[in-house]
């Protein structure tokens, strides 16, 4: 992926977060009439956050895939001096769109956690302020400084947009990056995998630098079936259900034919032309 692209997507995210920590640091009263308007304000900043997204993952997983695609055709008739052509079919746009679909549903996730994490914080500076009326009648300096210092001292931490499958919890920046890398290999790989199918191959190699990662070391430089139907090998689905694949995971599929094996090694070189 273009490091200017997944830049511009972070620059979304830090400039939305930026927006909310000023409106939540608007606030002096902590009522429960304030919290509202700051939600209000605070769903237009996400909603327009949302907006930029959607265009950003469009745009970048059609990329990726025609990409991996196209680098597909460009590696096997450089390797196999064959005259592949390259078109995009409706089943590569409906192949695009379901992988485009699934990750504005993980980041809309992500951001509809930002909106909770926010109202959060402002239920418990409500909450620090009616029981200061309750105990002095009033809202003092010195309990107007300590509620302002607790979520001062929470928004240092970032917001929480959600907590994954193993209990670890990201913040919106963390969380949109993984999930921008994420997604974007998985349309890179689609792309390769139904480019491959459309030629009527049905082998691909695990490419990429070993890593301390027990989950995809076992599958670095196997061969595996796209369809399952060549039982010479493992296919696909097994090696992504044993945790190929998994998040933040940067390995590819390459091009697999035996006359050309060892040139797999090169794709990831081969491949950054066309993403």
């Amino acid at each position: 992926m273009d490091d200017k692209a997944l830049n511009l997507l972070q620059m979304f995210y830090r400039s939305a977060s930026r927006k909310i920590v000023q409106t939540i640091n608007g606030g002096t009263d902590f009522s429960r009439d304030r919290k509202l308007t700051i939600l209000k304000e605070v769903d237009i900043i996400l909603s327009e956050l949302e907006s930029s997204t959607r265009k950003w993952v469009n745009r970048e997983v059609k990329n990726g895939y025609v990409g991996g695609a196209k680098a597909s055709i460009a590696f096997l008739n450089q390797e196999l001096n064959t005259s592949l052509k390259y078109t995009f079919t409706k089943i590569d746009e409906e192949a695009v769109k379901a992988i485009a679909d699934d990750t504005f549903m993980n980041f809309a996730e992500a951001i509809s956690g930002v909106k909770r994490a926010t109202s959060k914080l402002l239920d418990q500076a409500t909450k620090e302020r009616i029981r200061a009326i309750i105990a002095e009648g009033k809202i003092s300096g010195e309990t107007r400084k300590s509620i302002i210092g607790n979520i001062a001292s929470q928004l240092r931490q970032g917001f929480v947009a959600l907590k994954d499958k193993s209990g670890k919890t990201w913040s919106i920046e963390a969380y949109s990056k993984m999930l921008a890398n994420t997604k974007l290999n998985e349309a890179t790989n689609q792309g390769v995998i139904n480019q491959l199918s459309q030629e009527g191959d049905d082998l691909v190699q695990v490419v990429g630098t070993e890593a301390s990662c027990e989950l995809c070391n076992p599958w670095v430089g196997k061969i595996l079936s796209i369809s399952g139907k060549n039982k010479n090998y493992p296919n696909i689905a097994q090696a992504e259900d044993a945790g190929l694949m998994h998040p933040n995971c940067k390995h590819r599929y390459a091009p697999y034919h035996p006359e050309i094996a060892e040139k797999t090694e090169e794709w990831d070189t081969f491949l950054q032309k066309y993403i």
